[in-house]
């Protein structure tokens, strides 16, 4: 075999093992991204480079090899990028080798990779880029045009003595090389999309079980939830774990108010007060993200909302730093970390939207179809859940409605005796009580004709005892004696007479401004202590203010003071005291007498009741109407270790400097 078919044959075989092999390394990038055609366009060069070592040299500066096989097929099969890079890194090597076949090397080099490119966007029209003919026609196609550049770019007789030399062999040779590496490659292709394919297969089921994954992790974790707090949280959860959740907003449909309410809001992480953000009215067809969303049922992505943003053509809301949610755009500092990308789809459930589930994104571009799908089966799980935590509420409230309308029947018929029972009592009550202000009008009627014929005579007895007292003032004490003893029963008797008279008929409170001090001292200095009991005075000697009609404040302290001397025969000590609090002065009487007997506490201030010997039982329900009639109120207690306590609490007067003078002469106090 002469050298020529030897060296060609040999460079041809080196090229096309070596295409063949960074073809397929360089098809594993993805053709329609540029790094991969960039890095096949290199591989395509670096292999005309490595014929263009190895050629056949058939005079000084005129060498022969498989470039144009390469360079052809780069463009046929790579596209212009890869055919444009290979010619480029190739044409330079050439012109780097320089010589006398410098311009028909670097026409060969353009022009293989020009008609590889026409080649392809021919055949892809026709559908025929894969058939051998068409690859062998190709290859003559390239060869021809190489002998051209030959006989043409060649200096002087160069050409023709080279086509006689080389032209056989070549259109032998490199057609059929060209048929050859072309069925390699798009064999290699061929699997390398079925490759891909299989991968893409792979990834949408792998995407789906993803998807089936996530969903049902979601609605294991909804099935107990009630709560539409604890709802919205865990589905940010699993949002914030499937993709980027820069934001995360629920927003709930009034359908009949046609007002969408912001119910959950996650900015970076941290919850907000959603109830601060305004409802926002629906809006016509084609307008606002939420209301379009609500309208159409459909998710709607927007790669970059800011320049909608920024125009004023939606309404915008922001947050500050210390969380306060205000209208309007962010600052333009704060602007860099503003949301661009924007995922709302609509919650769904039985058909019907009832709200929007919305993520949002610093970062143009940031959702895909998958998420879209993801977030598009976690909302309708949501929505399920809230209409669930909704029929679950309602259900509820109707069974604790049902439950107290059973409890209030079972108890209304549990107590039907106790309540006729006390209807019964309170009729009876009622009766008495009627039966008792009778009897209590009669009484007064009554009181008030005999007090009046009661009275002279008291009084004419009264000035007698006097009368005597002063004319026989060297009496035997026997007689004097019987004088005292006529003096003190007419003063009980016209005190009986006074009380019935101040119950039938009570008088208006003739009101004065003075100290409870004052009041206290005027009740005292007409009240005479037995022998055996001994007074403790806790009280100042003014204290504070008090506007209340003086002489019935008085009548009641003496009626207590007396009540409290009777309750201690045998002796004992009567404590009298005067405390402020909350706008009241409180005077206490207190005795270490017998005390009160339970069963008599209820009746101790009714009129004509009296556990006594002598009275009526009129003096404390007197008191009680006296004081009520000064705005004040009286109770009483059972003493620590004994006795009764008698409590009297009274407004403090206008003006008042409260607490003025109280506390030093609490401090100091009296006692006797």
């Amino acid at each position: 075999m002469p050298s020529i078919y030897r060296d060609l044959i040999s460079n041809v075989a080196l090229l096309l093992a070596l295409s063949t092999l960074f073809n397929y390394l360089t098809r594993r990038w993805k053709n329609a991204e540029w790094p991969g055609q960039v890095l096949g366009g290199l591989a395509f060069g670096l292999m005309a480079i490595a014929g263009m070592i190895t050629s056949f040299r058939f005079s000084e500066g005129i060498i022969y090899d498989g470039r144009s096989i390469v360079l052809g097929l780069a463009g046929y099969f790579g596209g212009w990028i890869v055919g444009s890079l290979a010619a480029a890194l190739a044409g330079a090597y050439r012109l780097w080798l320089g010589g006398a076949g410098t311009l028909a090397g670097v026409g060969t080099i353009l022009t293989s990779a020009a008609l590889g490119i026409a080649y392809r966007a021919f055949c892809s029209r026709r559908g025929e880029c894969d058939r051998p003919i068409s690859l062998y026609l190709f290859g003559l196609l390239v060869h021809l045009a190489v002998l051209l550049w030959q006989y043409f770019g060649l200096p002087g007789n160069a050409g023709p003595q080279a086509l006689r030399t080389v032209g056989l062999p070549m259109m032998i040779i490199f057609p059929a090389a060209t048929l050859l590496t072309g069925l390699l490659l798009a064999d290699q292709e061929r699997h390398i999309l079925a490759a891909k394919a299989l991968e893409e297969s792979e990834s949408r089921l792998q995407s789906s079980l993803r998807l089936s994954e996530a969903l049902n992790r979601l609605a294991l974790a909804l099935g107990e939830a009630r709560d539409l707090g604890a709802i919205f949280s865990m589905a940010y959860d699993h949002v914030a774990q499937a993709m980027d959740t820069a934001s995360f907003i629920v927003s709930m449909f009034d359908r009949e108010e046609e007002l969408i309410h912001a119910a959950y809001v996650v900015v970076q992480g941290e919850i907000q007060d959603a109830s601060r953000l305004p409802p926002i009215p629906l809006e016509p067809e084609g307008q606002g993200t939420q209301s379009r969303v609500i309208r159409s049922g459909e998710p709607l992505y927007i790669s970059d909302a800011r320049p909608a943003l920024l125009e004023g053509t939606r309404k915008v809301y922001s947050i500050g730093d210390d969380g306060e949610i205000l209208e309007g755009p962010p600052p333009e500092e704060e602007r860099e970390e503003w949301t661009r990308s924007m995922l709302l789809v609509p919650m769904k459930a039985e058909g019907e939207t009832l709200g929007v589930m919305q993520v949002q994104s610093w970062k143009v571009d940031a959702y895909s179809q998958e998420d879209a799908a993801l977030l598009s089966g976690m909302a309708n799980l949501v929505a399920g859940a809230v209409q669930n935590a909704r029929l679950y509420e309602r259900l509820q409230e109707e069974i604790a409605r049902l439950a107290e309308a059973h409890k209030a029947i079972e108890s209304y018929s549990e107590h039907l005796e106790e309540m006729v029972d006390e209807r019964t009592r309170a009729l009876r009550e009622a009766q008495e009580e009627l039966l008792r202000k009778e009897r209590l009008s009669t009484m007064g009627q009554l009181a008030s004709s005999v007090a009046h014929e009661v009275r002279n005579p008291l009084g004419v007895i009264t000035n007698a005892v006097y009368f005597l007292k002063s004319v026989r003032e060297d009496a035997p004490v026997q007689e004097r004696e019987y004088l005292d003893l006529i003096q003190k029963q007419v003063t009980s008797a016209m005190r009986i007479v006074n009380d019935l008279l101040e119950f039938t008929r009570p008088r208006e409170p003739q009101r004065e401004q003075l100290t409870i001090g004052s009041i206290l001292q005027r009740a005292l200095d007409g009240f005479s202590l037995p022998e055996g009991i001994s007074l403790d005075l806790k009280a100042p000697e003014n204290g504070p203010t008090v506007v209340v009609d003086p002489f019935q404040i008085q009548q009641v302290i003496a009626n207590l003071l007396s009540n409290a001397v009777q309750a201690m025969p045998e002796g004992g000590r009567l404590e009298i005291s005067v405390s402020q609090a909350e706008g009241e002065v409180c005077l206490s009487v207190r005795d270490t007498g017998v005390g009160i007997l339970p069963e008599h506490a209820k009746r101790i201030f009714e009129p004509l009741f009296s556990t006594k010997a002598r009275g009526f039982g009129l003096g404390l329900s007197i008191s009680k109407n006296l004081i009520e009639a000064n705005e004040g109120r009286i109770w009483f207690e059972p003493a620590e270790g004994g006795g009764t306590v008698f409590h009297i609490a009274l407004p403090v007067g206008a003006g008042e400097e409260r607490g003025a003078g109280l506390n030093d002469a609490e401090e100091e106090g009296m006692s006797s």
